[in-house]
């Protein structure tokens, strides 16, 4: 199985709690950067349906609404 190359240090975007909706869309680094997790553990919540995404072409992207409502729980 081909390893994955190493994900680039991406700084994550400076956001309020509950403001990432104002955001409109979000890569999966930048996601991972600001929940301070790896992008393996953001491509795991991704595939159990715990972090709501959607593909354009070959990137995933993932909503503001996405990511407070995965902070939220919900």
């Amino acid at each position: 199985m081909p390893t994955r190359p190493k994900s680039k240090n991406v700084e994550a975007p400076q956001i309020a709690e509950g403001s990432a909706a104002k955001r409109q869309v979000f890569t999966r680094d930048e996601v991972a950067a600001i929940l301070r997790v790896s992008v393996d553990t953001i491509d795991s919540e991704i595939k159990r349906g715990k972090l709501k995404s959607f593909k354009r072409g070959r990137h995933v992207g993932v909503t503001g609404a996405a990511v407070d409502a995965y902070l939220r729980g919900a």
